[in-house]
């Protein structure tokens, strides 16, 4: 998914979980909108790494040239892992959960962001048929 929609469907979220629960204090509404588009960065992390290029938009054309080869794998029935994601595993997801019911309340509305964002990613990858591409473990 483009982090335009991240954006997008991460602020409403937010304003949704805002109206829903008004007594929340701001600072965990904006923890959640944060954490719903920056858990990401393992994806700039991942460019960069693969091409040694620093830079957002050195990041966001690999994965255009990196998605254009997806497309056209999966077009011939390849069924290849992406670039493994490691913020968006279920033991990361975890972690900030417990972080955030043993150690501070932030946490769990990182996990929150978190768990849309991966929601989101969930429901466009099986939209588009490629949910094989993505790995949920780190084991």
């Amino acid at each position: 998914m483009l982090p335009k929609w991240h954006v997008l469907l991460g602020f409403l979220f937010s304003a949704l979980f805002w109206i829903l629960f008004p007594k929340i204090n701001p600072l965990y509404i904006l923890l959640i909108f944060l954490s719903s588009i920056f858990i990401d960065i393992d994806h700039y992390l991942n460019a960069f790494y693969k091409t040694g290029k620093a830079g957002i938009f050195h990041s966001f054309e690999y994965y255009k040239i990196h998605g254009k080869i997806a497309d056209e794998e999966h077009k011939k029935g390849m069924r290849k892992k992406d670039d493994f994601q490691f913020l968006h595993t279920v033991e990361i997801h975890l972690i900030f959960l417990l972080l955030g019911l043993f150690l501070w309340n932030g946490f769990l509305y990182i996990f929150i962001g978190m768990f849309f964002h991966s929601l989101c990613d969930i429901a466009f990858m099986t939209a588009k048929e490629k949910l094989y591409a993505r790995e949920f473990l780190f084991f």
